[in-house]
């Protein structure tokens, strides 16, 4: 009996101390959900989890990601966050996912992350559920701010776009930020022209972000891999009998959320 339980301990043990770059190589092939289980095996393996979804260097997923779904979060709730997994038809509650956030509002995800918004100091807080890894932005200068959207994902990049719709009297506006490691944070946000009558849709399609007018007749195109010119406005006329239907178009092909 003695001897059977030493080698359970020393089973136990090696499994807990496997390399780093073998534990990568499982991560790699795990969906979210599993990464999720992996983290709870020892601290060795949570730690080696948090450490490949937040690198940009090591977070290079092999197998594809099933969206999750962010529920309301009710009152009962507290600090806990509840993601229902289309894959698997289940709800997985997060404990203390929010801890430390407060009163900041939620507006929105992208990328994975999501987007905390704290209108006291006005500032955002980037934050991945999965790795619990924050990013704070610098602060904005405004107020109004409707949604907000990254150019890519911080996990697999790290020098990203950030960029927010707000509202300024009645005009729709956009301001974005360079997120990039070398300036240590402390780049301001830049202010792209006004928008009349504001967006129907906007999302970003590699370095190109894409704006559809409420009115759908222009499509406001913005450059962030450009140097010079980045701004620029397709104008379209739709035909009388489609414009009805154009109030409520989206862009497709070749267009990825």
């Amino acid at each position: 009996m003695a001897e059977e339980e030493k080698i359970r301990t020393e089973s136990r043990r090696n499994w807990s101390e496997l390399r780093l770059e073998l534990l990568e190589l499982i991560l790699k092939r795990l969906a979210l959900v599993d990464m999720a289980r992996f983290k709870l095996v020892s601290k060795s393996w949570y730690a080696a989890a948090k450490s490949y979804i937040s690198s940009p260097v090591t977070y290079k997923p092999l197998v594809p990601q099933a969206p999750w779904l962010l529920l309301p979060r009710r009152r009962s709730d507290g600090d806990d966050g509840r993601f229902f997994s289309l894959s698997e038809k289940k709800v997985y509650i997060f404990r203390n996912l929010f801890e430390g956030f407060g009163d900041h509002e939620l507006l929105g995800s992208s990328h994975g992350w999501l987007v905390m918004w704290d209108s006291n100091l006005l500032r955002i807080h980037l934050f991945n559920p999965i790795s619990r890894v924050r990013i704070l932005l610098p602060p904005l200068g405004f107020q109004g701010i409707l949604s907000a959207f990254l150019s890519s994902d911080p996990s697999c990049n790290s020098t990203f776009y950030v960029v927010v719709v707000y509202t300024e009297k009645e005009d729709t506006r956009i301001a974005f930020h360079k997120h990039s490691d070398d300036q240590n944070n402390t780049a301001t946000w830049t202010d792209l022209d006004s928008v009349d009558g504001g967006f129907g849709e906007i999302f970003f399609h590699h370095s190109l972000l894409l704006g559809m007018s409420l009115d759908s007749n222009s499509i406001r195109v913005c450059d962030f891999g450009a140097t010079t010119s980045r701004i620029k406005t397709i104008d379209f006329q739709p035909p009388e009998r489609d414009a009805e239907q154009l109030n409520y178009g989206r862009l497709f092909g070749g267009i990825t959320r």
